[in-house]
């Protein structure tokens, strides 16, 4: 699949790092982890959700960053959702926790759980984690997404597998696709517009501006076929791809 035209455009009243608001928002996020490892030894990680939530909207501000939701009428009341976002940098995750209700828990690469510290705050989190080297593990991820979805937690992930690196739309990874067939979930695209160019790979600074999260129509899973999974990909892929490429 051709990544096709670059497809995020500049921020409002973007500027460009600060050292002090870095030093700030690095500062806060390393902060608000550290907290969250050593509350859950004597809170859930589901009590911590309200804490968690504004600490990462006041990690955002200090880092000047500003949002604006679009599209939260595609969310009914109830229903669990396979959100599936475009991958920008290491704040993707948290700006989907921070700006969408409920809890959320992420689907990951099995080598995040040998990240220090992440790993293990990933478990203690909920975070699902894919063997792509092993068929019995992947089933046991369709059952497991399933089970999530079913108890009434939204599952994330990012179909293109790792970072952009130039600022367009990447291929999508097939497993997550299959995982949501064979789990039935209804995938709900979403894509984050403006982020890239106030923090673009590989730099670790992080500018300041206004960020755009777009909830696009959810998209049932379709029933399981040979081709099911590539139909789901090619669906997913156009929906992100023109919110990306949409107005603001």
């Amino acid at each position: 699949m051709d990544s096709g035209p670059r497809l995020w455009s500049r921020p409002v009243n973007a500027r460009a790092p600060s050292l002090a608001r870095n030093v700030a928002g690095w500062g806060a996020l390393s902060t608000l982890i550290a907290s969250f490892l050593g509350s859950s030894l004597v809170f859930t990680p589901r009590q911590l959700l309200g804490p968690m939530k504004a600490g990462l909207r006041l990690t955002f501000r200090a880092f000047g960053l500003r949002f604006r939701v679009r599209g939260l009428e595609h969310l009914e009341e109830g229903r669990t959702y396979l959100f599936m976002s475009n991958h920008v940098n290491v704040l993707d995750h948290f700006i989907l926790l921070a700006h969408l209700s409920g809890y959320i828990v992420g689907l990951e690469a099995i080598e995040a759980s040998r990240i220090p510290v992440y790993g293990w705050a990933g478990r203690r989190w909920g975070q699902i984690r894919i063997d792509r080297g092993s068929p019995a593990a992947a089933r046991e991820t369709c059952h497991q997404v399933a089970q999530t979805l079913a108890g009434g937690t939204n599952v994330a992930c990012c179909p293109e597998g790792r970072h952009t690196r130039d600022g367009h739309l990447q291929p999508f990874k097939k497993g997550v696709f299959h995982i949501a067939v064979e789990s039935g979930a209804t995938i709900l695209p979403i894509a984050i517009r403006g982020l890239h160019p106030l923090m673009p790979h590989p730099s670790k600074l992080v500018g300041s501006g206004e960020v755009e999260i777009v909830l696009c129509p959810p998209i049932p899973a379709p029933s399981p076929s040979p081709t099911a999974h590539e139909e789901l990909s090619s669906q997913v892929h156009a929906a992100i791809a023109a919110a990306l490429g949409a107005e603001a």
